[in-house]
């Protein structure tokens, strides 16, 4: 029975702890920010904030439960909500290397295409797993894994191919390092 009341408490917390930071990023009462409606700002408190950057730092969450001082049960719950909200993502990474694989990047140059049509096209070759567009120097990276160089000849040819492409670079993946974003700073540094 004391758990329970407990456990109602940290609810009580976490609620107001969530509504002071809606506040604090300039949200309405509906959730929304600004005058763009489709843009919506997820409400976080510090507690939030730490677990993200403690699990990007490779800890799991019973280490967060640990590292914070706080129950198990309290980061399990915080975690779970994290990913039913959308703000954590749960993947899963093939081990390339330990199959013999590499991966690379493809970088391409538009000169007229629709990116939406670059994109899908790139998704359904053989061996892309992920692209995404960006601002800046390429407009579109694609990340690949390929087993020989042949692979990456096949690869960079048929892009070049694409309609409304104007240039194609790629680039092989010697190694990849994490580190946490520090979100609590982040967010405290807004000002």
């Amino acid at each position: 029975m004391a758990k329970k009341k407990s456990n109602e408490n940290n609810n009580a917390n976490d609620k107001e702890a969530f509504a002071v930071v809606a506040d604090e990023v300039g949200q309405n009462e509906n959730g929304h920010t600004g005058s763009n409606h489709r843009t919506r700002r997820q409400r976080m408190d510090e507690l939030d904030l730490q677990i993200i950057d403690l699990l990007f730092a490779g800890n799991s969450s019973r280490q967060c439960a640990a590292i914070l001082g706080k129950p198990v049960s309290t980061t399990q719950r915080r975690v779970r909500l994290l990913i039913q909200r959308g703000i954590l993502r749960p993947t899963f990474e093939l081990g390339y290397s330990e199959l013999g694989l590499k991966r690379g990047f493809l970088h391409i140059y538009l000169e007229d295409g629709s990116i939406q049509d670059v994109t899908s096209k790139l998704l359904l070759r053989d061996g892309i797993y992920s692209v995404g567009v960006h601002l800046g120097n390429s407009d579109i990276v694609g990340r690949f894994v390929y087993g020989t160089s042949r692979d990456v000849l096949g690869l960079i040819g048929w892009a070049k191919e694409l309609d409304g492409v104007d240039r194609v670079m790629w680039s092989e993946e010697v190694y990849d390092m994490s580190a946490s974003p520090n979100l609590s700073n982040i967010f405290n540094n807004r000002g």
